[in-house]
């Protein structure tokens, strides 16, 4: 007697969420650049700087991985699978500093 409403329960929360994406793919740096704060929407007195860290190039390429263990190679985990197959990339990430009276903030999206 309770397993149909537990089930009905179940298909609507799965099948009543769902949705079709319209549009066609777009690379992230497209998007992203459409939601950045730029210098025209601070008031007068705001320094605004965007920060490019090696055009061209991922951010962090060639630094050591993100956890050094002893033996090498212990502690890693999916490390070395997110580094190998995350997609990064020049439009992955934007940063800018924003200061204004003597305090400043170093933003990353």
């Amino acid at each position: 007697m309770r397993t149909l409403p537990v089930l009905l329960t179940a298909l609507v929360a799965l099948t009543g969420c769902t949705s079709v994406v319209e549009g066609a793919a777009t690379w992230p740096g497209e998007r992203l650049e459409r939601v950045l704060l730029t210098a025209a929407d601070f008031p007068a007195g705001v320094q605004f700087d965007r920060i490019v860290e090696n055009p061209g190039r991922p951010d962090g390429d060639g630094a050591p991985p993100a956890m050094l263990s002893d033996p090498p190679g212990c502690s890693e985990g999916f490390t070395k699978v997110i580094t190998a197959t995350a997609e990064r990339g020049p439009g992955s990430a934007a940063k800018y500093t924003v200061g204004y009276d003597g305090a400043r903030m170093l933003i990353t999206v």
